[in-house]
C-alpha cells in the first residue's frame, strides 16, 4: 500500500532537527509558504543560509506533487518579495501536477507553481529559485516573463550534503524571447500601471462569482486582454480563487483553473481535496478559457458543472 501524502510528508520532516520540525509542520496549513520568521529561525538553529535552506526544503516541496502520469516528482522553492525594497525572507513552495487522461502539455510544473504560489501570498519580486531538477526549457520561458526575470538565480542540488550549484536566468537561457520583444516592459508580479475594473455582464452578490471576478481583476493578460479567473467552494465553505496568467511564448501560460487548482493543491496533505462548485468569469477577446476549462473540469471534477459568467472592463 502507497503512503499517503501525509505520511510523506512527515517521513521527509523527520530528516530535519526536532527543533526546527515545528516551524515547518504546518506548511500545507500555510499555503506552502515559509513565514520570514520562521525562516529566520530554521536558518538559525540549521546555521545555514537561505539559499541552503532552499535546498534542504525541496524534499518538502516535491511531497506536493501529483504525477500519476510519469510518476517523476519534481519540487520548487521561490525566494520572493512584497517589494524590491523588502528586506525579509518569505520562502513558497511549489511542485508538478499532472492529470490523468489529458495530453501531457497540460501539466503544471514545479516552477510555475512556486512562483504562482508567491504571487498569490503577495509577492512582487522573484530573486531565486530552487528546483530538485534541472527547468525545463519551458520553465525557463514561464521565468523569463517575471518582472526582474535578468537578475532571478536558478538554483540546483549537488551531491549528498545540499550543496548546490547557482546560475543566473540569463546564463542558462540565453537571448531569450522576452516580454519586451511583444512591448511589454513591465512583466509578471509587476505592480499594474492602472487600476482594472471590470464588471459582471449579468451582476451578481454570490460570494463565490465575485470571487472568481475578484481573480480576473487581478489576472496578468498582456497579449490577449482575456482578463479570466476562477474559483472553488469546498463542502466546508471555503472559497479559492485563482487567476490566468500569460507568458510571451504563449505555452507556458497559466489558465485560471490550473491557477486555483494548484493553489488548492499547496493548502492540503490530502490526496485531492473535494470541491461543491468551480466558477469561471472572463472577459472573451481573441481567445477565452471557456472550452479549456471544460476539458480540464472534465478530467479533474468529473461531477461539478462549470458554472460560467463574462465581465467587461467598466470606464
Amino acid at each position: 500500500m502507497r503512503a499517503t501524502r501525509a505520511d510523506r510528508f512527515q517521513s521527509v520532516l523527520s530528516t530535519f532537527p526536532l527543533s526546527v520540525q515545528p516551524f515547518l509542520q504546518h506548511m500545507a496549513q500555510q499555503g506552502g509558504e515559509l513565514s520570514p520568521r520562521a525562516c529566520d529561525e530554521v536558518m538559525r538553529l540549521l546555521d545555514v543560509t537561505v539559499e541552503e535552506l532552499m535546498i534542504r526544503l525541496l524534499p518538502l516541496a516535491k511531497v506536493f506533487s501529483m504525477a500519476p502520469v510519469s510518476n517523476f516528482h519534481v519540487g520548487a522553492v521561490a525566494l520572493a518579495k512584497t517589494s524590491p525594497a523588502d528586506g525579509h525572507t518569505n520562502l513558497y513552495v511549489g511542485a508538478n501536477m499532472e492529470f490523468e487522461h489529458l495530453a501531457l502539455n497540460m501539466s503544471i510544473h514545479a516552477e510555475q507553481s512556486a512562483v504562482m504560489n508567491a504571487w498569490f501570498h503577495g509577492a512582487r519580486l522573484v530573486t531565486a529559485i530552487a528546483t530538485s531538477e534541472p527547468p525545463c526549457g519551458y520553465c525557463r520561458q514561464f521565468l523569463q516573463e517575471l518582472c526582474g526575470s535578468k537578475d532571478l538565480m536558478v538554483l540546483k542540488p549537488v551531491g549528498e550534503r545540499f550543496d548546490y550549484h547557482a546560475d543566473r536566468l540569463s546564463e542558462i537561457f540565453p537571448a531569450a524571447f522576452s516580454p519586451m520583444d511583444l512591448g511589454n516592459d513591465r512583466g509578471f508580479l509587476a505592480a499594474p500601471k492602472t487600476i482594472r475594473k471590470l464588471g459582471l455582464v449579468h451582476p451578481s452578490d454570490d460570494p463565490v462569482v465575485l470571487a472568481a471576478l475578484a481573480a480576473a481583476v487581478a489576472s496578468y493578460a498582456p497579449y490577449t486582454g482575456n482578463f479570466s479567473g476562477c474559483a472553488f467552494q469546498t463542502p466546508e465553505g471555503k472559497i479559492i480563487n485563482g487567476s490566468y496568467v500569460e507568458s510571451v511564448a504563449y505555452n507556458p501560460s497559466v489558465s485560471p483553473l490550473h491557477s486555483t487548482i494548484l493553489r488548492l493543491n499547496m493548502m492540503s496533505l490530502a490526496e485531492k481535496q473535494a470541491i461543491d462548485r468551480m466558477v469561471l468569469v472572463e472577459k472573451p477577446t481573441r481567445i477565452r478559457q471557456k472550452d479549456l476549462v471544460e476539458m480540464l473540469a472534465g478530467s479533474w471534477a468529473q461531477n461539478v458543472e462549470l458554472e460560467y459568467y463574462t465581465a467587461q472592463e467598466e470606464v
